[in-house]
């Protein structure tokens, strides 16, 4: 997507939409831990030569080791249990809440903040052994490792909590609900997704533009749209409900000409059509945001297996 075009309300859902990897949070904290040894090594030399020489670095040492091995460890055994978890969910409750489990919060959150603790030792303990941390200095390098350490208890007390029910059926129908009602409330706020509704017909001299590939719509950026389509002076028509599978080069939306393109907009035909495209979104899954409609249809699914002699559980 063109640059111009990213408006504050598609850099927000494009925010929304990648902080839900857990890619990306995994690299946030990693990132993180780089940050704050370097913001370690500036305030060592703000603290008073007399209090900084009241902990040595062996002290740190032994925390950034016990950090080092752990973290390891039990990052494996979290990615273990989610992977366990995403694959008993899928079958036997149905396939397609595997998407919730992968975007659970407090699973992401936990994997993140270990794999960073991790990344923060390591590091550190490289520091270490290039002397950029002298036993002299070391004061605030000690302070933070033990902060890290209160974090990662934290998180590892949530987590434990979390896994009581994490996956279960209660817990996994909750999920759905509760994502399935965000998504009807938002388009009660705006049936059209800011759009003007379709109370007719769509004008004769509207040309068609086609999908690029085959997939669902999971996604589209109206306010982007909207922009394109100023610029353009270009009218879109979207008769295509997010959700719906679509076929390559099967009819995807129609554009008709309703005024002339603003300089920076130009005439160029193939570039409006191109960065139309990039405010739709089409994958091989669908997916809960902008799709209350997927949402009904995985509680029925979850419904439908409760009640099968297999599960039987009313």
């Amino acid at each position: 997507m063109d640059l111009d075009f990213l408006t504050p309300d598609t850099l927000l859902r494009k925010a929304r939409e990648y902080s839900r990897k857990l890619w990306v949070r995994v690299l946030a904290m990693g990132l993180l831990a780089f940050v704050v040894l370097g913001v370690t090594q500036l305030l060592e030399g703000l603290v008073p030569k007399k209090l900084a020489v009241t902990l040595s670095g062996s002290a740190a040492d032994r925390l950034l080791q016990i950090i080092a091995d752990a973290m390891l460890a039990v990052t494996i055994f979290s990615i273990t249990i989610m992977v366990t978890v995403y694959r008993a969910t899928s079958t036997q409750w149905t396939p397609r809440v595997h998407r919730l489990i992968i975007q659970d919060r407090t699973t992401q959150n936990t994997i993140a903040v270990f794999i960073g603790a991790y990344v923060y030792a390591l590091v550190a303990i490289i520091m270490r052994e290039l002397g950029i941390y002298v036993d002299e200095r070391a004061f605030v390098l000690f302070i933070v490792t033990v902060l890290v350490l209160a974090i990662i208890v934290i998180n590892l007390i949530r987590w434990v909590l979390h896994l009581q029910t994490f996956g279960s059926l209660i817990d996994t129908t909750r999920q759905v609900e509760k994502v399935t009602r965000a998504q009807f409330e938002d388009r009660l706020k705006e049936p059209c997704l800011g759009a003007h509704p379709l109370t007719g017909d769509i004008p004769e001299d509207a040309e068609v533009m086609r999908a690029a590939q085959t997939g669902y719509i999971q996604h589209i950026y109206p306010e982007a749209m909207d922009e394109i389509a100023k610029k353009h002076g270009m009218e879109v028509f979207l008769n295509r409900p997010i959700g719906s599978f679509v076929f390559e080069n099967e009819p995807l939306l129609q554009v008709a000409q309703r005024g002339e393109p603003t300089r920076e907009g130009g005439r160029d035909r193939d570039k409006f059509e191109r960065h139309l495209r990039d405010c739709i979104v089409i994958g091989d899954l669908r997916t809960y945001d902008q799709d209350p409609r997927f949402g009904l249809v995985v509680m029925g699914e979850v419904g439908s297996k409760a009640l099968s002699p297999g599960v039987n559980d009313p």
